[in-house]
């Protein structure tokens, strides 16, 4: 008898659970309203800044060689930041290319105003004016061209 409440119980509790993940993935309409580009910082680095990091960090590991082969003990120490201290120069020389991501305002059908972050890629195509369906809710906002 035990049992069968047990799973009666679990019957009518099973629909509730699933009532959050329905919900979450309804599909809102909307169309976007202003693409703001973020400031890149940190780990948050353009495809033109990690290209710049690799030479930079090459070509001081070069030149860190060559001070090691040359300058001793001194030069083995300068030699081993050298290829850090490259990176770190070349990260900053120059335009940093695109932002990674943007902020992104939308105004959904519904009147709803809604600000969310997205990275470049996934809002390649997409401008001022685009409608645009929305997908996931929080940090898991999704778009889509419609």
């Amino acid at each position: 008898m035990h049992s069968r409440k047990m799973a009666w119980l679990f019957a009518m509790a099973m629909p509730l659970a699933l009532i959050p993940a329905a919900h979450a993935q309804t599909v809102r309409h909307g169309t976007i309203v202003t693409l703001t580009p973020i400031d890149n910082r940190g780990d948050d680095e353009t495809a033109t800044t990690k290209t710049k990091r690799k030479i930079g960090g090459f070509l001081g590991q070069v030149a860190g060689s060559a001070l090691a082969l040359k300058g001793g003990t001194a030069g083995a120490a300068v030699g081993s930041v050298a290829p850090q201290v490259g990176e770190n120069t070349a990260a900053k020389i120059g335009d940093q290319g695109p932002s990674a991501h943007y902020m992104v305002k939308l105004k959904l059908d519904t009147g709803k105003v809604l600000s969310t972050t997205q990275r470049r890629e996934d809002i390649e195509g997409l401008t001022s004016g685009s409608r645009v369906s929305v997908t996931g809710t929080g940090e898991d906002i999704q778009l889509r061209a419609e």
